[in-house]
């Protein structure tokens, strides 16, 4: 085949690369400016002691 054609179709490949990731990138991140929650080990063992303790008491 023509070595042109090599080249555009590495070209049309790295652009549908491009686009996707920054489709991908876009869509996983926080555009509402909401604060993250962070959780601590200590915060999530505390909400499983939560969970549990109404099975425990029955």
């Amino acid at each position: 085949m023509n070595p042109k054609f090599y080249v555009k179709m590495k070209t049309i490949l790295l652009l549908l690369t491009v686009v996707f990731t920054i489709m991908a990138v876009t869509g996983c991140t926080n555009d509402e400016g909401e604060d993250l929650d962070v959780i601590t080990p200590t915060d999530e063992e505390e909400m499983l002691l939560e969970r549990q303790e109404p099975n425990t008491k029955n």
